[in-house]
Order: C-alpha cells, then sequence, then structure tokens
C-alpha cells in the first residue's frame, strides 16, 4: 500500500461530507446498475441540472464542455468500478485534513453505489467548497431537482450530516421542468455571462503571458456557462428524438 493511502468504506466518507453533488452521482450510478429506463431518464435529468448549476458544463482537467461529455465520462468509470473494483493503478481520491472530499467525487460515488471500499489520502488541497449547496443556489438549480436531491440523500443517508437541514426543508414531490422551456427562461442569465465573458476578452488584449492565457479561459468558462441552459435543452431534445425512434 502506498504510503498514506487507507481503504475504507466511502458510505462513511459521504455520510460526513457536505458536498450537495455526491447524492446526484449516486443516484444516477444506482439507476445505471438497476437498468430501469424511467430511474435512468430521472437521474440524468437530476444530475445534469446539478452539473449545470454548479459548473455550466465547464471542467478543465479532463475537459469536458458538454452534457454528453459529463455522462459519457462518468458512465465509463461507474461501470468500469462496477465491473472490476477500485482501479488499484488509478490515484486515490484525495480528502482534506477534515474528511471532506477533494476530488474524484465520481469515483466515491460510484463505489458507494456498487459496493466497493475505496482509496483515500489526506491531501494539503482543501476542499473549496464549490459543491456545497450554496454553489446551486448560485447557479440557480430548479428548485423540483434540490427536492428530489434532498429526498434522495434522506433515503440513502438518514443519518448524514447535512439530513437534518433537508429533512425540514422536504416538499412533496413534483415534475421535473420541460428542460427547453427552462433553457428559454435562462436565456437572459446567458447574457449576464456574455457580458463577462466579453469583459475578460477585453482585458486579455490588455495582457500578455500568463495573465493573458488566465483571461482567455476565464472567458472560455463564461462562454460555456452562457451557453449550459441550451445546451442542456439540446441534449434532452436529441435525446427524445432517439427514444422516439428505438
Amino acid at each position: 500500500m502506498t504510503d498514506g493511502v487507507r481503504i475504507v468504506d466511502p458510505y462513511e466518507i459521504m455520510r460526513k461530507s457536505l458536498r450537495f453533488d455526491l447524492i446526484f452521482k449516486v443516484e444516477l450510478a444506482c439507476a445505471w446498475a438497476n437498468d430501469d429506463v424511467v430511474a435512468i431518464r430521472r437521474a440524468e435529468e437530476a444530475y445534469l441540472e446539478m452539473v449545470r448549476a454548479r459548473n455550466g458544463f465547464y471542467e478543465r482537467m479532463p475537459a469536458k464542455r458538454t452534457p454528453g461529455d459529463f455522462i459519457d465520462g462518468f458512465r465509463t468509470v461507474a461501470f468500469s468500478i462496477r465491473q472490476y473494483g477500485y482501479d488499484p493503478h488509478a490515484e486515490p481520491v484525495p480528502i482534506d485534513v477534515d474528511g471532506e472530499v477533494v476530488n474524484g467525487a465520481h469515483r466515491l460515488s460510484a463505489c458507494i453505489a456498487y459496493g466497493k471500499r475505496c482509496p483515500v489520502i489526506v491531501s494539503e488541497r482543501l476542499s473549496t467548497g464549490g459543491s456545497r449547496r450554496a454553489a446551486f443556489w448560485k447557479g440557480k438549480i430548479a428548485a423540483e431537482v434540490e427536492n428530489w436531491g434532498m429526498r434522495a440523500y434522506l433515503r440513502r443517508f438518514p443519518d448524514g450530516r447535512l439530513a437534518d437541514e433537508f429533512a425540514t426543508e422536504i416538499v412533496p414531490d413534483s415534475p421535473f421542468p420541460d428542460w427547453a422551456l427552462r433553457a428559454r427562461k435562462l436565456w437572459l442569465d446567458s447574457w449576464l455571462w456574455r457580458l463577462r465573458e466579453k469583459a475578460y476578452l477585453l482585458r486579455a488584449s490588455t495582457r500578455t503571458g500568463e495573465r493573458r492565457m488566465k483571461a482567455l479561459r476565464k472567458a472560455d468558462e463564461c462562454r460555456q456557462r452562457a451557453e449550459a441552459p441550451f445546451a442542456l435543452a439540446q441534449y434532452w431534445k436529441e435525446r427524445m428524438q432517439v427514444v422516439e425512434r428505438d
């Protein structure tokens, strides 16, 4: 065993975590395993709305830019862990000194869903809190999807760190939004990201070297966030066309 690496029950890591994104990943991995078409559809909808609110389908490492990138990337990881367990050659999941997940949330979630043990290592990096609930409020996650996530959390982690908070906020379940309609409602928000993109492009034009590259990366991220609601609507439109053909 590598120095500092512990093999743990990932359920215990998540039970103590404040990360709201983990439950969406666990639910999707479980739905895939059960091969329930309705459950998969609902879990994918919730997962993608979570990703849209959290990062606008923009991730640098590994590079992901579309809803399909996130679904396909997670499916590959999940199916591998389900069949073979955690790859012993893969990096362990880093956690900070408080036991919070820093990176590798998809791997950890797949291990929870499939009952696999998971290697972790304490990292000098601290969890940024970017996956906590406040991050999704900023991204204006659909209220129906937020409620779905809280209900799923209470079902799987009734004694989890977030359980008391969620138990007081649950409302009766309601249908998920029509994603094409929701994209149109988010149109104005997308223009704010467009304005930020232009501001970073202007900043890049006045800078050189690494400072210019940093501004260009920020501009690219803003562009992606501006396109996120429309990317989500287009993804579901294409999925429905496939379902209708089948």
